[in-house]
């Protein structure tokens, strides 16, 4: 093993020894020396960080793409979360899945980039914006007869609406 590798194995270890003081103890201890020690553990981790950085010969992009696009036009009904859409459904189209978020990580002399946490966008032409899914109650339209709003009915006969519904009932007989 060479100086560097060393190096990186010491920290490792120390690191090792620190892991009970993560990056989130210091904002809740009022001791100086759990604070001190949990600032150590975070000094450790940029050390090693700069260090397999020092080394990077290659950036790796991602091969899927931010968004991957549906197969034709979609188009679908939406009835976003937020109040102040009113409780009011809408249609829209489909445009496919959006990665919320990016993900680095280094890997010998490589850094690698990636999309993650896909999820779907719908834009709403009466609204002149994208809805995701995730903020919102939307399915696909089909056929003609479908046109009608997403219910009240519809969000409460979701399974993990029930689901939720269900453990908020038990909690509160507790």
């Amino acid at each position: 093993m060479n100086n560097k590798e060393n190096l990186l194995q010491a920290l490792a270890e120390v690191r090792e020894t620190l892991k009970d003081y993560n990056k989130f103890i210091c904002l809740f201890s009022d001791d100086e020396g759990i604070k001190t020690l949990a600032e150590l553990n975070l000094l450790i981790g940029k050390i090693q960080t700069l260090l397999k950085i020092s080394e990077i010969k290659e950036v790796v992009h991602p091969e899927n793409k931010a968004l991957k696009q549906s197969n034709g036009l979609k188009i679908v009904k939406v009835r976003p979360c937020d109040k102040k859409y009113g409780n009011k459904t809408y249609i829209g189209f489909l445009i496919g899945e959006i990665a919320l978020s990016s993900s680095v990580s280094i890997k010998n002399d490589k850094l690698l980039c990636d999309w993650a946490f896909y999820n779907p966008a719908i834009y709403v032409p009466e609204l002149g914006a994208t809805i995701y899914g995730m903020e919102s109650w939307w399915s696909r339209i089909e056929s003609k007869e479908e046109l009608n709003q997403i219910t009240d009915s519809d969000i409460q006969n979701v399974w993990y609406f029930k689901l939720m519904e269900d453990f908020l009932n038990k909690k509160s007989n507790v």
